[in-house]
């Protein structure tokens, strides 16, 4: 069923990849999809690196994996990351090609006592890599005209009108890129900030605020329906496309969840995988500047975190707060369909969520006042000093129209992210908005129409100068990661021989790491591996008269001394024996004991 599925989903799809084009000048050093490619295929070179790809898009680009890590990879604990699962959202993964090839290459060959430690790190924990989950998606990011893509190569039917893509936005500039239009309108929704005229805020009718401007994506109604741009076939979204909180017939969701050649190959290889115990994500659905709470859940679907699990998150999101070093962070998105919402709901494992970089915080910079004393005129007449208090001042020109005004006393809060941007834009000196400029409107042929605003990358992406050091910094954040995760002990064994080859064992299994093996949620879901435990080594005939020879140990908490657990077992002629006794979770490692039977 789920072959036919696929079939019929590629018959309506646009398989044959489209010729790239130069994208937006924000992503310049960043890799196009080509150059991606031959980043990874770069890595095949590298040692103690394995490149795999999961599937093949609709677009006919793979989906690859890189797994860093000493021999035996699944045989020890695993974390994923996972980049671009938005697919204007491109740092993710830059950083992690660069943080990659940085741990590879240094794991080869350590010199110094920090190369050392990354050594240790892949010795102790696999890395699973996927910069690019959504290559169709990302691709988008380098045509022309460039705007924010939304999702992958399939044919979408976003107003489900029974037609695709017959309402694209339009270039209507031809700039090369989609930004947004502005209609004067005194019953709009928007009106110019006080402070800078190319920021617009939205109004407040409760405030009985007045509006100037209807505020809408550039383009026309094509499809003549009176609505705007509400149907560019834009693919489906790999970010909505998920079990969790998934939102059926919403934009960009997919006809069913997991419906996606890329969601399915990656969920499929996720629960193959059962050696994860912690995934990071790339996102603007950030849980570490703004971290998850518990809480209480109307309804049976659980939509807050485990209350065991809220401090552990809260201590791991300190520390990548202080290791990123970024203040003022946005507002996070929360996810509907999302990945890092999936990987803690469903797929019950530590899940890590971030934007990894935003645009920061730019003083602005004070006009200073002219310390000169005016000089007093010349006294005039009382005729000539009335016909001057009739004539306007120069340098008292009326605010636009368009303009809001700013209440005495008052100061303004909404746009000030947009101020910000601004400001940033004229310090790095990027080309990131275009001005408001008059276009002839077919759809609004008597009134002003506008288009400009900041280009679609800006928000989610920095410059390329920066990638190497935000690498450096998620790398000493993910040796910080590994050194939290749960570690097996057994203690205090005892043995106490009872006669006739009878024997008495008394053990603890204790976790002396700081998160426990498994997330409460984990837990609740059945989706994380439990502890397993097995005695080998016994002669056949060894009769367990109480307890069993292997089985489950129940979840064990962060720096657990665990409790006792006893067995009686019979040896055949009562000759004494050495057993094994091995506890061990793919997702938290294996340790084991010999045990002297005398």
């Amino acid at each position: 069923m789920i072959g036919v599925l696929i079939f019929l989903q590629a018959a309506s799809y646009c398989a044959a990849a489209e010729p790239e084009l130069p994208g937006d000048p924000i992503l310049d050093g960043y890799a196009t999809p080509a150059e991606f490619d031959q980043q990874i295929a770069a890595f095949k070179q590298l040692p103690g690196v394995k490149v795999t790809s999961l599937t093949k898009t609709l677009g006919k680009r793979d989906v690859w994996l890189l797994s860093l890590g000493s021999e035996a990879p699944t045989h020890k604990p695993a974390i994923l990351l996972i980049g671009d699962v938005e697919p204007g959202h491109l740092i993710g993964g830059e950083v992690l090609i660069r943080m990659a090839e940085n741990l590879a290459k240094t794991a080869d060959n350590p010199h110094t006592e920090a190369d050392q430690k990354v050594k240790k790190l892949l010795e102790q924990v696999t890395l699973y890599i996927i910069p690019r989950p959504s290559p169709d998606a990302t691709a988008k990011c380098w045509k022309t005209p460039a705007q924010l893509p939304q999702g992958n190569a399939a044919a979408t039917d976003d107003d489900r009108d029974g037609r695709g893509g017959e309402d694209p936005a339009d270039d209507l500039n031809g700039d090369g890129r989609i930004t947004m239009m502005r209609i004067a309108d005194p019953l709009g929704t928007h009106r110019a900030h006080p402070d800078d005229p190319r920021v617009l805020i939205e109004v407040n009718p409760k405030k009985n605020e007045s509006g100037a401007f209807r505020l809408l994506t550039e383009g026309r109604d094509d499809d003549r329906d009176e609505a705007f741009n509400e149907d560019g076939g834009g693919g489906v979204a790999f970010n909505k496309n998920w079990t969790m909180r998934y939102q059926p017939f919403a934009a960009h969701a997919g006809p069913h969840q997991v419906s996606e050649l890329e969601t399915r190959a990656i969920a499929d290889w996720c629960f193959d995988h059962q050696n994860i115990v912690a995934v990071f994500t790339f996102t603007p659905d950030d849980n570490l500047f703004h971290p998850w709470k518990p809480g209480q859940d109307p309804g049976k679907i659980r939509t807050t975190i485990a209350g065991d699990d809220a401090a552990p998150l809260d201590l791991i999101a300190e520390q990548y707060r202080d290791t990123l070093k970024a203040k003022d962070p946005p507002a996070a998105a929360r996810g509907r369909g999302s990945f890092s919402e999936w990987a803690y709901y469903h797929f019950g494992r530590w899940s890590l969520a971030s934007r990894g970089w935003w645009i920061p915080q730019v003083a602005k910079v004070e006009e200073k006042k002219d310390e000169k004393k005016e000089e007093k005129p010349a006294p005039k007449d009382e005729k000539e000093a009335a016909k001057d208090t009739q004539k306007p001042s120069p340098e008292a020109k009326p605010a636009p129209p368009s303009e809001a005004k700013k209440p005495a006393g008052e100061k303004e809060t909404r746009g000030s992210e947009e101020l910000n941007a601004l400001r940033w834009l004229e310090r790095e000196k990027l080309d990131g908005f275009t001005p408001w400029t008059k276009v002839q409107h077919p759809d609004f042929p008597k009134q002003t129409v506008e288009v400009g605003g900041f280009h679609p990358l800006v928000f989610l992406n920095p410059p390329a100068k920066e990638f190497d050091g935000l690498a450096a910094k998620h790398a000493e954040f993910l040796q910080q990661l590994a050194a939290l995760l749960p570690k097996l002990a057994i203690r205090d064994q005892q043995v106490e021989a009872l006669g006739a080859g009878l024997y008495k064992i008394r053990l603890k299994v204790a976790n002396t790491g700081y998160l426990a093996t498994q997330p409460e949620m984990g837990a609740i879901t059945r989706q994380a591996p439990p502890l397993t435990f097995e005695w080998t080594n016994l002669p056949k005939d060894a009769v367990w008269l109480a307890g069993h020879p292997r089985g489950q140990i129940e979840r064990l908490a962060g720096k657990s001394i665990g409790k006792e657990h006893e067995w009686l077992v019979r040896l055949p002629d009562g000759k004494p024996a050495k057993a094994t006794f091995t506890v061990q979770a793919p997702n938290v490692g294996r340790v084991s004991v010999t045990v002297e039977l005398k």
